[in-house]
């Protein structure tokens, strides 16, 4: 299977419904990174996937809503920005 070039977008489909991400990390976070997913019998990836998941969960439960403030919700309530009712 050919790779596509950086440039071009693949959709989630053809991936396995799953985006990759590529971040770079100083050697010594990714020496630990290693370390501890290695202590806790994980991979890397399952490692930072489950760290991402966690910190998503506790980030959702201050997220901001429209329904908490009435001035917000105004200016968030239009066409363009429905798509991020479903997040």
């Amino acid at each position: 299977m050919a790779s596509n070039p950086p440039w071009q977008k693949v959709s989630m489909a053809s991936t396995g419904g799953r985006a990759r991400i590529s971040i770079d990390l100083p050697e010594e976070v990714r020496r630990k990174l290693r370390i501890v997913a290695a202590r806790r019998d994980l991979t890397l990836q399952e490692y930072i996937r489950r760290a991402v998941e966690r910190q998503l969960t506790e980030d959702a439960a201050t997220t901001l809503r429209a329904e908490d403030d009435p001035v917000l919700g105004e200016l968030w309530s239009n066409e363009a920005d429905a798509v991020y009712d479903e997040l």
